[in-house]
């Protein structure tokens, strides 16, 4: 092995990349996957450093102003723009791309990102890279549109195995070492964030909001907004009052 800064630093490290995979997603970098019609970003010089995705399957017309020069191109579909903290840089967009309009699917996406950075970047074991290599970030993204699509039915660790060509087991050990949760966690916490949404209609019954997020009962719906939110849902629906 060669020489290795990590061996000659003289204190341990105050952030280190295979520890970030547990805490919020939110904490460790911005991801912003939105609607925006046609328009423009003044040049400005930021902080942050800013990496651009276009996620759209049709390209689009982009132009960007970076420190004094102006590019004119076609963004195709998966392109990525990085640009660096300190530059002044400014955007014009001549398309508008789709919106995901859920916390669960943003926090999920957000992971799914960093995991991606560090398996390409980080250090990390051969053997868990060989793993994990199977499993893309569209296999990810097939996954919670099935989710999304399908959470007011009945839905198995098995079903959701089948969007990625996996065994459960397989699925099931890469997801969680991913998203930060098992697959059915996921599921669950997605329709506690659905039911949130139908709790604001007052006039809702329980049942109704139970049955249309996908769970069996208002007792099983209650068990587990409880555990998530640490409230029931009478409660919860209270406090918005």
């Amino acid at each position: 092995m060669g020489n290795r800064y990590q061996d000659i630093y003289p204190s341990s490290p105050i952030l280190d990349s295979g520890a970030l995979l547990r805490p919020s997603a939110a904490d460790l970098l911005t991801l912003e996957y939105f609607e925006a019609p046609p328009g423009q970003m003044p040049e400005k010089i930021f902080d942050q450093h800013h990496v651009l995705i276009n996620l759209r399957d049709a390209p689009m017309r982009v132009e960007n102003f970076r420190d004094g020069e102006h590019i004119d191109f076609i963004y195709k579909k998966d392109e990525i723009v990085v640009t660096p903290a300190g530059i002044r840089s400014g955007w014009k967009w001549h398309e508008t791309s789709k919106e995901i309009g859920s916390d669960v699917l943003f926090e999920s996406l957000a992971r799914v990102f960093l995991v991606k950075l560090i398996q390409k970047y980080g250090d990390r074991p051969e053997e868990e890279l060989r793993f994990a290599r199977g499993f893309t970030s569209a296999h990810y993204k097939g996954v919670l549109d099935y989710v999304a699509a399908h959470f007011s039915e009945a839905i198995s660790v098995e079903d959701l195995a089948k969007q990625a060509a996996l065994s459960p087991s397989h699925f099931s050990r890469l997801f969680k070492q991913t998203i930060g949760q098992s697959p059915m966690q996921f599921v669950m916490s997605y329709r506690v964030e659905q039911a949130k949404k139908q709790l604001s209609e007052k006039e809702l019954p329980l049942i109704d909001i139970a049955l249309s997020c996908g769970f069996s009962d208002q007792a099983h719906f209650s068990r587990v907004f409880k555990q998530f939110q640490g409230v029931t849902p009478s409660a919860f629906r209270k406090s918005t009052s």
